[in-house]
């Protein structure tokens, strides 16, 4: 890391025991302030974005069967995105789980169905669910909508945020955090103006 000098420690003429002394600590605390940043972004586990950090992903939501539980992901740097990762805690007893990528228009960018499944020969197999993309997607830096459904008798129960009563507020129209979207698998696209907001638990999902 280069050496930059703090402007607000001027050296005294000649420079002194003290000056060394503030000089060090001003360096400290710099490089503590950029590596607690670097800790927090996604590209630090290996991911493009996620709905959550992962450490914040504490408590857990059930998947309504055939209602597409709809989240948003920040990704800060742009690049292209192969797979998606979702945590089950709770398998339930699951025929489908499907899941989508889209921009905050509703277009969607990429998608993994059941057979995509990387990670687990069972449908929202216990531990982590990983979708290979049927085709990887290029994303610029940007917000996008991750889409995650399932059909089963027995929801299934996936790692979240904690329910939050602020997730959506000062958002522009017809943008989320959280929200739910009709019912079915992924969809060829979203209406925007037809999501509904929610201030359930989050899902954790990351986009790597």
């Amino acid at each position: 890391m280069p050496i930059v000098l703090n402007s607000n420690i001027a050296p005294a003429s000649p420079i002194t025991y003290e000056f060394f002394q503030q000089f060090i600590e001003s360096q400290a605390q710099a490089t503590a302030a950029v590596t607690a940043s670097a800790q927090q972004s996604p590209s630090a586990a290996g991911y493009l974005g996620w709905t959550a950090p992962v450490w914040h992903a504490t408590s857990t939501v059930s998947l309504t069967s055939t209602n597409i539980s709809v989240v948003a992901v920040y990704v800060p740097g742009g690049g292209t995105t192969t797979y998606l990762d979702v945590n089950a805690s709770t398998v339930g007893t699951v025929t489908v789980a499907d899941a989508g990528l889209f921009t905050l228009a509703g277009v969607q960018l990429a998608k993994g169905l059941t057979a995509n499944l990387t990670t687990n020969s069972t449908a929202w197999g216990a531990g982590i669910n990983t979708w290979a993309w049927t085709t990887p997607a290029v994303l610029a830096a940007g917000i996008y909508y991750v889409t995650l459904e399932t059909t089963s008798s027995s929801a299934p129960s996936l790692t979240a945020a904690p329910a939050s009563a602020v997730i959506n507020f000062n958002l522009p129209v017809n943008q989320y955090n959280n929200a739910t979207y009709s019912t079915g698998t992924v969809p060829s696209s979203i209406t925007p103006s037809s999501l509904s907001a929610a201030v359930t638990a989050q899902p954790w999902a990351g986009i790597r």
